[in-house]
């Protein structure tokens, strides 16, 4: 999955790897994996133009309900990242899901609070 194979599929690749890594323990590495990946792609709703796209899309989701355990507590405001790890993976997610569903600011927000909490 790290190999020359892994550029054929670019994100969805990436985005297996990081469920993989979550699976054998490796938490750390699945999250720095599933954050690459995410931010290598454009996830704008104007980009869905075929059925790879939805795919990568459908990694994408699956992929953060597996290596990102509190997902929707984050989402409904009861739980903050423990590490810039988790931070970067739940704001990479955060952020793709803004782009796609178009809320700007909200992503503005996301941007803020990651500087604020991290500014190097």
């Amino acid at each position: 999955m790290r190999g020359g194979g892994s550029r054929l599929y670019g994100s969805n690749t990436r985005l297996v790897l990081a469920m993989a890594l979550h699976r054998v323990g490796q938490f750390g590495e699945a999250r720095k994996t599933l954050a690459a990946a995410i931010l290598s792609f454009d996830w704008k709703a104007t980009q869905t133009r075929n059925h790879d796209v939805w795919i990568c899309h459908l990694l994408r989701r699956e992929a953060e309900g597996q290596v990102i355990s509190n997902l929707a507590a984050f989402r409904r405001g009861e739980y903050r990242p423990q590490d810039n790890d988790e931070r970067v993976a739940l704001l990479a997610g955060q952020l793709a899901s803004c782009e796609f569903e178009g809320l700007q600011g909200a992503a503005a927000r996301l941007y803020s609070d990651a500087f604020a909490a991290e500014p190097k």
